[in-house]
């Protein structure tokens, strides 16, 4: 810009009384004029715009002068020139929603930081930002900003929240710029320069290409050469590099697409529309990038794109070896229950229960509580099973208190998995305590006799029909049936099992069948088809199916909700199939599980003893 009048002795800025006579220096010329001695509050509340300070040794307070628009908040220097002048004492607080779009800070000393979001205002349009929360605003560093030479040395993410342009990467050449951040600037830029692709002439082109090779030239991470490198070889015709240069990857197709060395900045500065993905692995975690669509549609960046299979990273035994890292991803693929046992000691005697595998472990409730605080803050779900774990009602409310009393900003689902051997107004009473329960009422069976007979219930402790419909709250509590042949062993009876949980006044059921590599199971087990089959005629009936959980507790669940009622299908499969399964899968959850001696066990089922000497747990209480 041209300045509209040059001052060649500060005298002319002020009148015989020493005033200013200006209310604002825009357009000005000031350079080489010795402003040092000027007191700072000379300055207050008068208009800096396209102004040259270059050699002046200016002292002011931006945050004192006046807006540069009525309906912006904060001051303005945009394209003011500070070139010399030392700025070092400046602070964050003194730059707060300033707009330096095209100033000039070369060899100022500047030192404020960039990336407190409320210290410089203004995003893509300046009028535009009235509609921004304070907390929004971002720094406009276009139209050629030169930052002082001490910014070189700031992170590669450090102007990530920034709005930035091809004139300020020249004029900043010491500058570090992501490459998510250099993609998502070329994508602003040619979003502006093109919208309809076939009536760009070849000339065109020819230039949007070379600009493009301009701005790649500044990509010092690296990973967005890599990325053109890799998806060059599949552009066939000028619309491919055109969509490219706006972040977008169309109507293209891979076998195996390997994106692990892509951080969550880049990623989310593409977009793939239309594609046919086979296999696509990811470096990031699933929460990262965005919650999924579809059953096709896994991931924001993925518009209307298909996917095969999902690699995330993460392997089944990460629990422990991904640390915060992992405990930090997404409660949706990451997902952490806690399976707690205070003793193994039942008032049942079911043909299927998993105790007798299990070795004997003393019970200590306090080195139980050592453990679970240890790791409490990482958990989604706790559930306390056993044995009965109703048979220790002062141990329950001791948990209770506890949990209410650890951390008030994290509440993970608190649940009992019972047989019903209390009687409803004990098990209400339980929902009424510091820190509720709710509860997965075990019923193997739609008739009380029948269900009596798989329980093995040889004194009718076991609630009846008539007893469930007493409990407080049903809605929050779930229905849990094991099927087995002899009991709830077929799609019809699964089914008379949903209307008899909907007759009752519950929403929410569990079915399950049992563990495939427990050889005591085989003969009751029941075939997984019945469960398939029992899904799709809920399907059927209404019922959206989820994508499917996989668990490192060798099972597979499924969610069927409709309205307000949801079914959960758990089904056990074999090691080596959750094994395979797991880098595809989307959706995963962790189960770890505290054995009645207080020691953390990998696995509900306990197959991998993990923090088992003083020496493990604690490097594990380090981890934590």
């Amino acid at each position: 810009m041209e300045y509209v009048k040059k001052i060649t002795d500060k005298s002319e800025l002020f009148d015989e009384n020493g005033r200013l006579k200006y209310h604002s220096l825009a357009n000005f010329d000031l350079c080489g004029l010795d402003l040092s001695d000027i007191d700072p509050s000379v300055w207050e509340h008068l208009r800096f715009f396209n102004t040259n300070f270059k050699n002046t040794g200016i002292k002011f307070i931006p945050a004192k002068l006046m807006s540069e628009y009525s309906r912006i908040k904060g001051p303005s220097l945009e394209f003011c020139n500070f070139e010399n002048c030392d700025l070092s004492y400046l602070t964050d607080e003194d730059m707060l929603h300033t707009n330096i779009r095209g100033t000039n800070f070369r060899n100022t000393k500047l030192q404020v930081d960039f990336r407190n979001n409320k210290v410089f205002s203004l995003g893509f349009n300046p009028y535009c930002a009235v509609t921004m929360q304070d907390d929004s605003y971002r720094v406009n560093l276009k139209d050629g900003t030169i930052l002082p030479i001490e910014y070189g040395d700031k992170p590669i993410y450090y102007f990530d929240y920034a709005d930035l342009d091809i004139k300020f990467l020249e004029n900043n050449p010491h500058i570090k710029i992501s490459s998510g951040k250099l993609f998502e600037a070329i994508a602003e830029y040619f979003c502006s320069c093109y919208s309809t692709k076939d009536k760009i002439r070849e000339e065109d082109f020819k230039n949007y290409y070379q600009t493009f090779l301009k701005f790649l030239e500044y990509d010092k991470e690296g990973k967005l050469k890599r990325f053109y490198s890799d998806m060059e070889p599949y552009f066939t015709c000028k619309e491919h590099y055109l969509d490219f240069f706006q972040g977008k990857v169309k109507n293209m197709e891979f076998d195996d697409l390997d994106l692990t060395y892509l951080d969550k900045k880049m990623l989310t500065s593409i977009l793939f529309i239309q594609c046919d993905v086979y296999r696509l692995k990811l470096g990031v975690s699933y929460k990262e990038l965005n919650k999924e669509q579809s059953r096709k549609q896994y991931i924001s960046f993925m518009k209307s794109t298909s996917i095969n299979e999902l690699i995330l990273p993460t392997s089944i035994h990460d629990w422990q070896n991904a640390g915060r890292r992992r405990l930090h991803g997404s409660k949706i693929t990451m997902y952490t229950n806690l399976y707690l046992e205070f003793e193994r000691i039942c008032n049942m005697y079911c043909e299927f229960c998993r105790n007798e595998t299990l070795e004997e472990s003393p019970f200590d409730f306090n080195q139980i509580m050592n453990t679970f605080k240890r790791i409490y803050l990482h958990l989604n779900n706790i559930v306390v099973g056993g044995g009965e774990p109703t048979l220790y009602l002062k141990e329950l409310k001791d948990l209770s208190q506890i949990i209410n009393n650890l951390k008030r900003s994290h509440h993970p689902k608190l649940s009992i998995i019972t047989n019903c051997s209390l009687n409803y107004e004990e098990y209400n009473a339980l929902k009424s305590w510091r820190y509720k329960y709710n509860f997965y009422f075990s019923r193997h069976a739609v008739e009380d006799e029948e269900n009596k007979r798989i329980f093995g219930d040889k004194y009718n402790q076991i609630m009846t029909t008539e007893d469930l419909m007493c409990i407080h709250e049903r809605d929050k509590d779930t229905m849990c049936c094991t099927c087995m042949i002899g009991g709830t062993d077929s799609v019809s009876k699964i089914l008379e099992y949903v209307r008899y949980v909907e007759y009752i006044g519950y929403q929410n059921i569990l079915f399950q069948n049992l563990h495939l590599e427990d050889e005591n199971n085989i003969p009751i087990n029941i075939e997984e088809r019945i469960m398939i089959e029992s899904m799709e005629k809920l399907r059927e009936q209404g019922f959206l199916v989820s994508q499917p959980i996989i668990s490192n507790s060798n099972y597979v669940l499924y969610l069927l909700k409709k309205d307000k009622f949801t079914i959960s299908f758990k089904i056990y499969k074999l090691h080596s199939f959750i094994l395979d399964a797991w880098n595809k899968s989307p959706k995963r959850c962790f189960d770890i599980s505290i054995d009645p001696s207080g020691n953390l066990h990998e696995t509900w089922k306990e197959q991998n003893d993990i923090t088992n000497s003083r020496k493990q747990k604690r490097i594990i209480a380090k981890r934590f």
